[in-house]
Formats: C-alpha cells, structure tokens, sequence
C-alpha cells in the first residue's frame, strides 16, 4: 500500500505546473500592432512566476506557432510558422523565420517556454500582427490636398491691420535703394476724452530693424519679417499720446522703409486707427528725448509715402512669416457592394492627420504620422476598419494640417516642404474571396470652411467663420 501511494506522489509531482508562463506577447516591441512593414520582424514576450517567492526562475527553450487564421491557432497548426522546441533563453528579438508574408496579411500567434526544470508552460494569450504595403506597386492611391496660389494671406491674421498703413521713408523711392544712416519718424494721437480703452496693439516694422516708443516708452524692435503686435493700452490716456519709431539703415543702396499701426478699441463705438502714412514727421538728425511726448518736432518734415503694405521688396509683413494655413477636410463617399469580411485602412500625410470613417475618429493617434525628413522618408499608419464598416453608404473623411510640412513659421532657417497631401487607400477583402479598393483621388471632395488651422507645438485653432 505504502509503494502505491508513493508512487502517485511522484506522478503528481511529475506534472506540476511550470513556474513561469509567457505573456504580453509583442511584434516590433508593439502589441497586436498594424501594418509592420520590415523585412526582418522581431517577436518578442515577458516572463511572469507564478509564486512571488521563488528564485532562479528562468526560461530554458521556447515553441512559437503562428497561423493565418484564428482557427488554425487555436488547433495548434503552424502553417505559418511552427519553430518546435528551441533550446534558449531568448524572449526578445525573436526574428521570424516562417513563410514569407505578403502586403496585408495578418498573423496569429502564441508562444510556449519551458522552465528552469524542464517543464512546458501552457500556451500564452494570441496576438496578432499584420503587414503593410510591402512594395511601391501595392499603392494604387494618388496624393490629394490643396495648392494655394501665391502665399496664403490668413484672412483672421491680426497683420491683416496693416492694410490700412502705408510704407514711408524721408525721401521718395527708398524702396529700391536709400542711403545709410538712421532715421526717425513721430506722429500724435489724439485719444478722446470720456472713451474708456478696451485694448489697444501696436505694430511696427522697419528696414533694417525698428524701434517702436510710445509715450517716451520703448515698446517694440522688430525687423521688416515678423514685427511683433505689442499691447499698449496701459500706456495710452486721453488727450494727446506721441508714438516715435527709430529705424536703423546701416548700409547704403538697400531699401529702407518703415511701416506701423496703432489700433485702439473702446467699451464701444469704432475704433481709433493710426496708420503710417505721409502725415507723419521724419528726420535723419534728433536731439536727446526725441521720443518724449513733450519735444516737438515741428521742424521735420513730413514723410514720403512708398506704397500700401505688400508693396515689394517686403510683400505682406508678418502674414508671410507666421505662414498659417487652413487645415483641409477631404471626405468620400463608397458603398460596398457585398458582405465585407477584412477592411485596413493605410494613410500617409504630408503634415499631420487625423482619419474619420462615418463621422467617428478612427485610432487613437494625434499629431500622426510621425515629423521625417520629407525628402527622403514619408511615413504611414495603418487601421483595420472593419468593424467600423456599415452595410450600406459609407464615408471616408480625412482632417489635414500642416504641421511641420507646411512650415509654421517661414523665416530664415526654417524648412518649407510644400502644402499638406494625403494618401489613402481602403482595401476591401469579401466573404466570398474578391477584393476591392477606395483609394483617394480627384473623385475626392474637399472644403477648407470652418476647419482647424494648425499652429506651432500641435496647437489647433478653429476658425467658425465658414461654418
């Protein structure tokens, strides 16, 4: 008797369970991920014990099986890949090694480890992964998106302001060349009594460079690029305000100029607006507090008006440089015309992205795909959308913006590539074996109203005015 139950202890013992058991099964460092388009794939997983106490847990051999199918692995048959037994410790950068994969096939896999006694786990959780568009032929989508003609002036852009204003100089023709040395120009303002100031912004640039006083204060330097728009309400009061500008010309035969606006809004009726024009005063030579409010300047001549704002050399000051662009939204309509059984979305952006399939955001991804060297790399994401897929009509609809394609800024040093595009393409695979592709093109719709423009750091202004 004693010999029987000696001998079921050691069976039991013989089939106790493994002391680790593999998990959070990863393709690429990435879990069930979409579209991995490298040559070489890497599979990797993690090791949990099963007891928090026990000491020298490691694995000593690994079985992976993949499948093209969930049923297949769910039987355990490999026709993807079955490695068998493999005696190592490896649980990373497992390379795959099985048949060969094409564009859009999706894998299904699971992995079994043995222990540091020898003893075989139970198989881990599946995962899956899918491949892309392999090769430059998979692709039957054309770039679309929206050129603009000449440099988009943002209608909502605050320099819109300096439309009124006009280019000015001591003497007539600067604009092509002027002689060098400093000069300095002053105009009053005369700020109603009983008018309380709601804001009031300053803009000046000149050629060279500027320096803007208001009251005596030095508020702004700026060069003829990007001025900056200054609030200047704390330094305005009723009666008369002086604004100086000081602007630096030190070579001689390059143009020169100098632009400038003050705008003043009240609790309410119109505003008061102070433009550069030929009524201002110049001169080339000051006296000391030239730009106090109390030295009078009635001996300087008045300034030569050069020409509206945009004129050349300078064109559109600060809207070309702040380089804003309204986002673009695209969309199609499409109907499949029989029962769908896989549908993967691929999409590329010159600049960022975000994809919408019946009028609900698709992934999770913002600010996507990731910033590249447009010149040499253009990335994309893939989705599968099937379950987001309708019987009937359904829509496509892509929200594009610039990004760091279209620069942000346009200024010297900064890299433009060109307007935002997209790229996308629906594959289609029916129940009953054929296949079908939406892919963007002409047939597309595109609208810019009421879109979100993107700004610098992934910031979104919306703009409702076409809404």
């Amino acid at each position: 008797m004693k010999s029987v139950l000696i001998l079921l202890t050691f069976a039991a013992g013989s089939f106790a369970a493994a002391a680790l058991q593999p998990g959070n099964l990863r393709c690429e460092y990435r879990t069930n991920p979409q579209g991995i388009d490298v040559s070489a794939l890497r599979l990797g997983w993690m090791l949990t014990g099963g007891d928090p106490k026990a000491r020298g847990l490691r694995q000593t051999a690994y079985r992976v099986l993949a499948a093209s199918t969930e049923a297949g692995l769910k039987s355990n048959t490999g026709d993807l890949w079955d490695t068998g037994k493999v005696t190592s410790d490896q649980s990373i950068q497992v390379v795959y090694a099985g048949k060969p994969l094409t564009s859009g096939a999706v894998a299904f896999w699971k992995v079994q480890i043995w222990d540091q006694d020898g003893k075989a786990t139970d198989w881990s959780a599946p995962a899956q992964w899918s491949t892309g568009l392999l090769h430059a032929a998979d692709w039957q989508a054309k770039w679309i998106g929206r050129d603009e003609p000449g440099i988009y002036q943002d209608p909502a852009s605050r320099y819109q302001a300096l439309r009124s204003a006009h280019w000015i100089w001591d003497a007539a023709n600067a604009q092509t060349a002027a002689p060098a040395g400093d000069r300095y120009f002053r105009q009053t303002v005369a700020v109603p009594a009983g008018r309380k100031i709601a804001r009031a912004v300053l803009i000046a640039a000149g050629d060279n460079t500027a320096e803007a006083f208001l009251n005596g204060e030095s508020v702004s330097k700026s060069n003829p690029t990007l001025p900056p728009i200054v609030d200047v309400a704390a330094l305005l009061h009723a009666g008369d305000n002086v604004i100086a500008i000081r602007v630096t010309h030190p070579r001689p035969d390059r143009p020169a100029g100098v632009i400038a606006l003050l705008r003043v809004e009240f609790d309410s009726g119109a505003p008061l607006v102070i433009a550069t024009d030929n009524r201002w005063r110049s001169t080339t030579k000051v006296d000391e507090g030239w730009q106090k409010p109390e030295y009078v300047d009635i001996a300087w001549p008045p300034a030569q008006d050069l020409g509206e704002y945009g004129m050349a050399p300078w064109g559109p000051v600060g809207i070309a440089a702040e380089h804003r662009l309204p986002g673009r939204m695209l969309r199609k309509n499409f109907t499949p015309d029989r029962k769908v059984r896989r549908a993967v979305i691929y999409m590329a952006g010159l600049g960022t992205s975000e994809l919408y399939l019946n009028g609900s955001k698709v992934g999770d991804h913002v600010l996507s795909p990731g910033l590249t060297d447009y010149d040499k790399r253009v990335l994309y994401v893939t989705y599968d959308v099937t379950k987001q897929l309708t019987a009937g009509a359904n829509t496509i609809g892509v929200m594009l913006g610039n990004g760091r394609y279209y620069a942000p800024r346009l200024q010297s040093g900064t890299r433009n590539f060109g307007y935002p595009k997209a790229l996308v393409q629906l594959n289609l695979e029916y129940e009953d074996g054929t296949r079908a592709t939406v892919v963007s093109d002409d047939s597309w719709k595109l609208t810019t109203a009421g879109r979100r423009v993107r700004r610098p750091h992934g910031v979104e202004r919306l703009d409702s005015r076409g809404l």
